[in-house]
């Protein structure tokens, strides 16, 4: 008989794990399940949220922004309709990324709530924000919130009566520009005209390939047919082919693009900062082009220009009404004060003029003059004061405010010094003090903190998460990067590309390979705030440098435009003539060259406060434009002699081109300088400027002399005592030849593949640029002569040859390489200058006359006042 008493103690654990084991069983457990879960029910409301409720929680204030006083109420963006039914895919457009709670704006430091922001510079290289989804879809979660502008009161208003008003009265007579064509033969106009409608077709193919897999993106990938974002996702290419089309005929496509034009919104952007010098030159300058050429009867293009001037308005609410270059424009950190940066591209400060010039003579809104000529007049008073008199460094304190450094303490030298690193120890009080103090600094306005940057009142009602990073320190922009023998741009991306102009307008820095320069910090002086001052070089620049290409160059060809855009204003005249008699002097050179073509090149200079420096003899496809600027220069301020230095710089770009394997000339390069009486051909020469390290072989030593053998005896010795098998023996090495310096010479130029007169290429690449056929086509315009038609018609071919692709044209890595690899990026200036020159260059002279229009630095005409 079984006895349960003995068993039951283990009868009952048994029982107990089996009980144990059969209830985890039935628990499904996975290793990232939460080891322990609250009760629902104790949580509240707390416990689930909608995407939208998360951002009004946790960024209660990102849209409530106080508005200036409007009558006018907001009207969401409408919908864009279909433009067209394209045969393959077409690019819808990508609305603007969702506001992320958390993820859009890093945190910022806390001692940023009271502080200016000294907007960044081109001075590094900036990427541009990219969109968190590369999607073409346009479908967003209806909780959605998207971040407008929004228009706010100055900071630091113009009162009406101080605005400077345009020029009234009438015009001043100015000289004639363009060429007095006779008749042409039937011949001539039938050549002409074949080649103008290769021209137009060429456009025609590239617009197309835009619309159907671009449309309104910024720029098509001609290769696979996506698109890229680089300026804040507006339809960059559109807007700037607007007058374009109209000019060749395509009116058809001109009013579709007019209808797509009404759905951008410019109070948005993908970008949580707008360009301002790119913005301006490509949007603004488009839309007032467009109205200008279509006779003023589309008011659709002046409403939009208005609606994107009133937000690039913003940056120059500052202390000294310098903007800032790149506008940050979310509400929450443009309703802070702002100060100019302490390091600009001269380009991006002065070349802003024709542009809203332009837009307050036709909307008679003076503020819009105001804001461009204060710049004109600082530019003027600083011009005689830099290192370089009658020339501006290439960047540019705009800060308006010079600072001090505290004096540094001296040091008894008759004694060793000990400096301890300091402590708090026995200075509670006077840190208590300075606390105070710093309290009190914060609540001023234009206050300095302790990086040296005035600070932002404490009333603001937004929240600091939409501040751009590191807005506590000096901020500067990084232009896009330029990829030049990158990889192709990958569809459907928002991803940062060359900017075009500086930095430029396009290849500055980066086309020579060197370090873009950091900029200096600003440093407070001892009583935190900072004294006023002029425009002046950066801080701790001890040599500056001086150019008319890239970086600085819009600002000396918009003196002329804006001479004649206003009727003949003596001050542009002044600037002007200064800074190219000083260029004439120390900046243009002529290269030797093979053929002793007599031809000039624009280069650069540095200087210092002990004097010049040596002449950089570079030349860079963006100093094209150069040589038209002065042959229009010569015949408004009658200055003839400047038109034949004007067509040997045109003609130096036109060498460029023939000069490479392509046909094209390369982005940047350097050449070799004339002597001042010699310019004959010299290869010896050629051949030491590309071996500056060589160093000629020394002559072999001469044998050494044997000792005299005294008897036979000796001689015997001599013959025997080492055995010719012996290890002791010498052994024999052939020694190569030295090689000379032709040899080493010769293998950099095939290596490299450089033409004959060129010291080096450091910027291979054509990004599809216009400022050679822009001088050419000046040139034929103001003499007449057919040449420049002849050499504008095989650069046309060569650029053709070398960039067409499936859906438009494409950059190119190399020009100096048989067939140079193509990069998948059609940049907006292609359709709105490069092919617009070279169709001008065969239209009738009456099409866009010189002596009706101003074109900006973009080609967009603007009609001149009569």
């Amino acid at each position: 008989m079984l006895r349960l008493r003995r068993y039951r103690t283990f009868l009952i654990f048994a029982i107990f794990t089996t009980f144990i084991l059969y209830h985890f069983r039935s628990i499904q457990w996975t290793p990232d399940a939460p080891l322990h879960t609250e009760n629902p029910s104790d949580q509240g409301d707390a416990v689930v949220h909608t995407p939208n409720e998360i951002t009004k929680e946790i960024r209660p204030n990102v849209a409530v922004v106080p508005a200036a006083e409007s009558t006018e109420e907001r009207i969401p963006p409408p919908s864009i309709p279909p433009i067209s039914k394209p045969t393959q895919k077409i690019a819808q457009p990508t609305q603007p990324p969702v506001e992320k709670p958390l993820d859009e704006t890093p945190p910022t430091n806390p001692n940023t709530q009271n502080a200016y922001v000294d907007d960044h510079s081109q001075s590094a290289q900036y990427v541009a924000p990219v969109p968190t989804s590369t999607s073409t879809s346009t479908s967003t979660s209806t909780t959605s919130t998207v971040i407008h502008w929004t228009k706010l009161p100055e900071h630091f208003p113009i009162p009406t009566e101080s605005l400077i008003q345009l020029p009234t009265g009438t015009p001043k007579a100015i000289p004639k520009i363009q060429h007095v064509f006779s008749d042409e033969s039937y011949h001539a106009r039938t050549e002409r005209e074949r080649k103008q409608a290769a021209i137009k077709q060429q456009f025609k193919k590239a617009w197309v390939g835009y619309k159907e897999h671009a449309w309104l993106q910024d720029e098509l990938s001609p290769i696979t047919g996506d698109f890229r974002n680089p300026f804040c996702g507006w339809a960059a290419t559109l807007v700037d082919s607007l007058d374009t089309l109209w000019i060749m005929g395509f009116e058809d496509e001109f009013k579709e693009a007019l209808d797509a034009l009404k759905t951008i919104d410019f109070t948005t952007s993908i970008r949580q900062d707008v360009p301002v010098f790119e913005t301006t030159i490509r949007y603004l300058g488009g839309l007032l082009g467009a109205y200008d050429v279509s006779g003023g009867k589309y008011s659709i293009l002046v409403k939009k220009a208005v609606e994107l001037a009133e937000v690039l308005m913003g940056a120059f609410d500052t202390p000294n009404r310098m903007p800032v270059a790149y506008y940050y424009w979310k509400p929450a950190f443009a309703s802070q004060p702002h100060r100019a940066p302490t390091r600009v591209v001269l380009a991006e400060l002065g070349s802003l003029l024709l542009e809203f010039t332009r837009l307050a003579q036709i909307t008679r809104e003076p503020k819009y003059f105001d804001a461009v000529q204060r710049i004109t007049d600082e530019l003027e008073k600083y011009q005689d004061k830099t290192k370089l008199p009658g020339l501006w460094p290439t960047f540019i304190d705009a800060s308006g405010c010079v600072t001090q450094q505290p004096p540094i303490p001296k040091i008894d030298n008759t004694e060793q010094a000990v400096i301890s690193p300091p402590t708090d120890e026995g200075r509670e009080d006077e840190i208590r003090e300075g606390q105070k103090l710093s309290k009190d600094l914060a609540n001023e306005v234009g206050a300095i903190d302790v990086n040296g940057l005035p600070k932002i009142p404490p009333d603001t009602k937004e929240t600091q998460q939409d501040l751009p990073p590191n807005s506590n320190q000096e901020i500067f922009a990084k232009p896009p990067p330029i990829m030049l023998d990158g990889k192709p741009g990958v569809g459907g991306t928002d991803a940062p590309a060359n900017t075009g102009k500086t930095e430029g307008h396009g290849l500055g820095w980066e086309s020579s390979g060197k370090e873009r320069p950091q900029r200096a910090k600003r440093q407070p002086d001892i009583n935190g705030h900072c004294v006023p001052q002029g425009l002046a070089s950066p801080p701790f620049s001890a040599v500056d440098s001086f150019t008319l290409g890239g970086m600085a160059d819009s600002v000396y060809e918009y003196f002329p435009k804006e001479f004649m855009l206003l009727g003949g204003q003596e001050q542009y005249r002044r600037l002007y003539e200064k800074a190219i008699d000083v260029a004439k002097q120390y900046i243009f050179f002529r290269p030797m060259t093979p053929t002793g073509r007599d031809i000039l090149i624009s280069g650069s200079i540095t200087a210092s406060d002990q004097g010049l420096g040596d002449l950089y003899p570079h030349g860079e496809h963006l100093g094209c434009f150069i040589g038209g600027m002065l042959a229009i220069g010569a015949k408004i301020f009658e200055r003839e002699e400047d038109l034949v230095v004007g067509a040997k710089l045109a003609d130096g770009c036109v060498w460029s081109y023939e000069s490479t394997t392509s046909g094209i000339m390369p982005e940047g390069f350097n050449l070799i300088p004339c002597d001042a009486k010699d310019c004959t051909w010299n290869e010896t020469k050629w051949f030491e400027s590309l071996t500056p390290d060589y160093v000629e072989p020394s002559p072999p030593p001469p044998p050494l002399p044997k000792k005299p053998i005294a008897n036979a005896t000796e001689a015997s010795e001599a013959t025997t005592s080492v055995p010719l098998d012996s290890d002791e023996a010498e052994p024999q090495i052939d020694t190569p030849a030295p090689r000379t310096r032709k040899e080493i010479a010769t293998e950099r130029i095939i290596e490299s593949r450089l033409p004959p007169g060129f010291q080096s290429i450091h910027s291979p690449g054509y990004i599809l640029r216009p400022e050679a056929i822009e001088s050419v086509f000046i040139l034929y315009r103001i003499t007449g002569d057919s040449s420049w038609q002849t050499k504008g018609w095989k650069m046309f071919q060569a650029i053709m040859n070398a960039t067409s692709a499936e859906f438009g044209n494409s950059a190119i890595a190399d020009v100096t390489a048989g067939s140079p690899r193509q990069i998948n990026e059609m940049e907006s200036f292609f359709l709105a200058e490069t092919m617009k020159y070279f169709y001008l260059l065969f239209s009738e002279p009456g099409v866009i006359s010189l002596d009706d229009y101003v074109l900006n630095t973009e080609a967009h005409p603007f009609k001149r006042p009569k």
